[in-house]
């Protein structure tokens, strides 16, 4: 596999991508002054404690200059980052921290007595709660292997850099990597699920629901995001995927208050599941809600008053969506709106509806197991005559006949 970048900083990004998609944790890049050097722990430190200057482990990294040079940190608070330091050739040299990240030995009762044995208020107690929830879990000795393998490709001379460990309360480590567990994360590996990713990703930003579907089963299949071993990995795996569909749509012509209220939903939504089974479908209803927002918000054919009918139908399926009441919402004349969105769209806006309804119950039909008539009240479709004769319409079946098939 050819690798063609100039400089570190160049290659950094591609360094990130493999890393963040192997162990689903944060990478950053520093560049002297060293400024947001709290994302070394996303903040969590100064949410305790308040604002402090460059963090203690900084400082003891910086304390011993290197050309090159990686550590193995473990915090006080029983959580890694792994920092690698790699020169420009100028007089303080760029650094890469990987991590937050914990280990196997991270439990609800490891949590449970650290904030006994700190003392921390109530408060702080649900801050350390809530950031071990989120935080992925990895062996610090399979992501230092890691990076020296990536950062190696790139500098030669980091196949001779030992990592050290810094703030270790136990007898001092030697490096022992897990190799066979390791084999998994191989560059071309790791390429590969990137490439998956950013199929995903880029099928998403067109807002064709069914290709990003397609490409999203192609990235759960290959990386297993929704089959962790635990619920709480899991959920990592998609408060990551939902970040990864977020920062797209960050760099996309919307608005970024969308992108930002929808990524917020869906972490509460991940926050309140209670089962892995209740995670199976949450990725493909993250997809098609993304993918919306971009056929929403991004398509400069459509006016704003066009675009926002579209997001309320969208929003409100289960509810009376009348011409009327469409009308009443956005202060117009229900004739005017009606002309103005058929002009626009090509179809009147009952035929709008009545296919967004349609095409919700085949996705409830794919992802639940309601029966017909759950489904048919579930898209806001409560005469299940008149949904059988529009389901037929679009898809050549009964919904009972669709709903078998999907079954077998």
């Amino acid at each position: 596999m050819a690798l063609h970048f100039q400089t570190i900083r160049d290659a950094f990004p591609f360094i990130r991508q493999v890393i963040t998609d192997a162990f689903k944790t944060d990478v950053n890049l520093y560049t002297y002054p060293y400024q947001h050097t709290e994302r070394v722990d996303r903040g969590f430190r100064q949410m305790m404690w308040g604002k402090r200057d460059i963090p203690d482990i900084f400082i003891q990294f910086l304390s011993k200059p290197s050309e090159h040079r990686m550590a193995v940190v473990k915090s006080s608070l029983g959580y890694y980052n792994i920092l690698a330091s790699v020169s420009l050739g100028e007089a303080r040299p760029d650094f890469i921290s990987v991590g937050p990240f914990g280990d196997g030995s991270i439990s609800e009762l490891f949590v449970q007595q650290l904030v006994h044995d700190r003392k921390f208020s109530p408060e702080q107690a649900l801050m350390v709660q809530k950031f071990y929830d989120i935080l992925p879990v990895a062996d610090a000795n399979d992501v230092a292997l890691m990076v020296q393998h990536l950062l190696s490709a790139f500098i030669p001379a980091y196949h001779d850099v030992s990592p050290e460990y810094i703030n270790y309360s136990e007898t001092t480590r030697k490096l022992t990597p897990n190799r066979d567990a390791f084999a998994r994360f191989t560059t071309v590996s790791a390429e590969r699920y990137t490439v998956y990713l950013h199929e995903f990703l880029d099928a998403m930003i067109t807002g064709d629901e069914k290709k990003t579907a397609d490409k999203l089963k192609i990235f759960l299949d290959a990386t297993g995001t929704t089959k962790m071993s635990s619920l709480r990995s899991a959920k990592k795996n998609l408060y990551e995927l939902n970040a990864f569909c977020k920062e797209k749509l960050l760099a996309a012509p919307i608005h970024p208050y969308y992108p930002l209220n929808l990524a917020d939903r869906f972490s509460s939504r991940i926050d309140t599941c209670g089962s892995q089974d209740s995670l199976i479908s949450l990725p493909y209803e993250m997809a098609r809600k993304y993918c919306q927002l971009v056929r929403k918000y991004a398509n400069p054919d459509y006016s704003f008053l066009t675009r926002s009918v579209i997001s309320y139908i969208e929003e409100h399926l289960e509810e009376d969506l009348s011409l009327s009441v469409l009308a009443e919402q956005f202060g117009r004349n229900a004739s005017a709106l009606s002309g103005q969105f058929s002009r626009e769209t090509g179809m009147s806006v009952t035929e709008y509806i009545h296919r967004a309804r349609i095409q919700a119950a085949i996705r409830l039909f794919h992802t639940t197991d309601l029966s017909v008539t759950e489904v048919a009240s579930s898209v806001g479709m409560y005469n299940f005559g008149y949904f059988s004769r529009l389901f037929r319409r679009e898809t050549g079946m009964s919904p009972r006949e669709y709903k078998k098939m999907v079954n077998k």
